[in-house]
C-alpha cells in the first residue's frame, strides 16, 4: 500500500476509516479536508460525534444481545447507517455520505485511466478523438455492453438508408 499510494492519500483514507469509527482526534484529515464544502462547525461536530458514537455502542451491545435469538447480525456500516439519521446529526451524516462515496468514484478514475492506456497504445497513436471516446466507454461500461444484443444493432444498422448522396 505505501509504495502504490502518496503519504497524502494513505493519510486520507486512514482518516476516513477513523471517520467511521466515529473517533474525532484520528479523523481530522478527512474532516478538514471537507468541513469548508459542506459548512460544518467544528464544535457542532465535536458533539455529535461523541453522541453518535455513544449511541452506535449502545445499538451494537443490543444487536449482540438480540443475535443470541439467532437474528442476522447488521455489519459495521448498517449500524451506522441506522444510527446516524439526517435530522439529528446533520454534520455527520453529510461527512458520512462522503466517506462512504470516495472508494467508489476513486475506483471508477482509476478505472477509465487503465482503459485509456490499454486503448490509446503506441500502435493506435493516430486515432481520432471522437473514436477514442467511444472506445474508452466502452471498454469501462463494459457490463452494460456485454449485455447489448448485437443481432439487434446489426439489424438496426441495416435498416437505415446509407447511400451518400452527391
Amino acid at each position: 500500500m505505501k509504495s502504490r499510494f502518496s503519504t497524502q492519500s494513505l493519510e486520507l483514507a486512514q482518516s476516513v476509516e477513523s471517520f467511521l469509527e466515529l473517533d474525532y482526534e484520528k479523523s481530522s484529515c478527512f474532516i478538514n479536508s471537507y468541513k469548508s464544502l459542506f459548512n460544518i462547525d467544528e464544535d457542532a461536530l465535536k458533539c455529535e460525534l461523541k453522541v453518535a458514537k455513544k449511541c452506535l455502542v449502545n445499538a451494537q451491545n443490543s444487536d449482540k444481545s438480540i443475535s443470541c435469538m439467532n437474528v442476522e447480525e447488521k455489519t459495521q456500516s448498517q449500524l451506522l447507517k441506522s444510527v446516524v439519521q439526517q435530522e439529528v446529526y446533520p454534520n455527520v451524516y453529510s461527512l458520512l455520505k462522503t466517506a462512504f462515496a470516495i472508494p467508489i468514484s476513486s475506483a471508477t478514475c482509476e478505472r477509465s485511466f487503465s482503459c485509456m492506456r490499454r486503448i490509446k497504445s503506441y500502435i493506435r497513436s493516430t486515432m481520432t478523438q471522437n473514436r477514442f471516446s467511444d472506445l474508452a466507454i466502452l471498454n469501462i461500461e463494459r457490463e452494460l455492453s456485454n449485455v447489448i444484443n448485437d443481432d439487434d444493432i446489426l439489424k438496426l444498422f441495416s435498416s437505415k438508408y446509407r447511400r451518400i448522396q452527391l
